[in-house]
């Protein structure tokens, strides 16, 4: 098709539509499928296909370390839509918090494929991005890509909520497969990292007294390489320390911080495999 209506992305850190009456040439914002919203499939627009159906797909990228962000960076993300043989594609990208009010700042990078547009929902007007008119042309895939200043505080879990056409090119909305999916993103060694280990409370963490030492004891339920962290309580890194593979099982490790001098409240992570968790802990020295 020739023109191409909105699917917007959206955050909770993750996508609404109304009825068109008409193909729109730019994207339209609210068609991301999160909550409050449905996508361009469900619409009356792009509805010969059941959404997420054939074989294209939508996905994000980041340069956020494990999709973890710190409060006040800027982060470019990119949003790729895919169907092999097809050459015109539209996205639609919100940022949400956990109470469905816009998350951080979307900035636009690339004005001649993306742009910025507002949906009031539920009271809320929500920000944004999605294509410009025919800003999605591509042979087999799309990378639509933007900045995104994460918020200046921690405000707990960011949902990204995004939704992807890949049009067929007939001219009309018919023919057309939306995609749509989210992407939870958390703050910087505090939340969203107790999902794995067989029990968060089995996180035990000692400040040996007269020592540099931090004593650590857990309970794994897979073997792999451990990596420590220490973060201050703004989310920035301090100490980091791996002790290579450890069994499956309890766990008992000595962190080293003599470059932490500093008394305070601080975030210890422990990455073993797959495995993460994290604990708010009090440093004395």
């Amino acid at each position: 098709m020739n023109k191409l209506v909105l699917l917007t992305i959206s955050s909770a850190i993750v996508v609404g539509v109304s009825s068109f009456v008409m193909l729109s040439d730019n994207g339209r914002a609210g068609n991301t499928g999160s909550p409050g919203e449905t996508t361009c499939a469900s619409s009356g627009c792009h509805t010969s296909f059941t959404v997420n159906s054939g074989t294209g797909s939508v996905r994000l990228t980041s340069n956020m370390a494990n999709w973890q962000y710190v409060p006040g960076q800027t982060y470019t993300i990119n949003a790729i839509v895919k169907y092999t043989g097809r050459s015109l594609f539209g996205i639609g990208l919100e940022a949400l918090t956990s109470a469905n009010a816009n998350a951080g700042t979307i900035v636009i990078t690339n004005s001649a494929k993306t742009q910025i547009k507002t949906k009031t929902v539920s009271g809320v007007t929500r920000n944004n991005l999605v294509h410009q008119m025919n800003g999605g042309s591509s042979s087999d895939s799309c990378v639509f890509s933007f900045n995104w200043v994460a918020p200046a505080t921690n405000i707990g879990n960011v949902t990204f909520y995004y939704a992807g056409i890949c049009a067929n090119g007939n001219g009309g909305e018919s023919g057309d497969y939306v995609y749509n999916s989210s992407k939870v993103v958390t703050p910087a060694g505090t939340t969203g990292l107790q999902q794995i280990l067989k029990n968060t409370n089995d996180l035990k963490v000692i400040n040996l007294p007269g020592s540099n030492l931090l004593h650590l004891t857990y309970n794994s339920n897979e073997a792999g390489v451990v990596k420590a962290e220490l973060y201050d309580i703004k989310g920035s890194i301090v100490a980091s320390q791996e002790f290579g593979k450890q069994n499956e099982g309890n766990v008992e490790l000595n962190m080293d911080l003599v470059s932490t001098k500093r008394s305070g409240l601080y975030i210890i992570k422990i990455v073993q495999g797959s495995q993460q968790l994290s604990k708010k802990i009090a440093l004395t020295f």
